[in-house]
Parts: structure tokens; C-alpha cells; sequence
């Protein structure tokens, strides 16, 4: 997990948010951490089912193609000023 302090700068800005969750790689992420044993999903519920097919799971901001949604993220940090 990555938390961040919602409630100050510049996280306080619901649209940096978003860019965090599209600029993570996450499955690169799980690779290095789990060592590959490892895959992406939303959530795991307490039966060991996890919480949403992986075809609805890409449609959520940050779970889709990762280069689409970096390139997404640029657009929307270019918008917010930063280069």
C-alpha cells in the first residue's frame, strides 16, 4: 500500500491522486516485492476469493495498461502546472 496524507499539500488535490494511482507500475511493483509469485488484484476478501474479476479491475484509474495510463498521468500533471 502507499498511503498519503489527503488532508495536505499536495496530496490535498483529489486530481494528484489520481495521478499517483495511474504512474504506478504495479505489477513491476508486486514482481520486485513477491519475487514474481505474485499477481495484481483489487482486493482479496476473507474467503481467499479475490473481490473483482480482472476484466473490471482494468477499468478502474491505475489498473489498466500502464503505459496509457502514464502517459494519462503526464497530461494531467501538465494541466496542474508541472512540467
Amino acid at each position: 500500500n502507499i498511503l498519503v496524507n489527503a488532508s495536505r499539500p499536495p496530496f490535498d488535490n483529489p486530481q494528484l491522486r489520481k495521478v499517483v494511482s495511474l504512474a504506478i507500475d504495479r505489477q513491476a511493483m508486486i514482481d520486485i516485492v513477491s519475487h514474481g509469485e505474485n499477481s495484481v488484484a483489487a482486493n482479496m476478501m476473507s474467503d481467499g476469493n479475490w473481490a473483482m474479476p480482472k476484466e473490471m479491475l482494468e477499468k478502474l484509474p491505475g489498473y489498466g495498461p500502464v503505459s496509457e495510463q502514464q502517459a494519462e498521468a503526464r497530461k494531467i500533471m501538465e494541466g496542474l502546472g508541472y512540467g
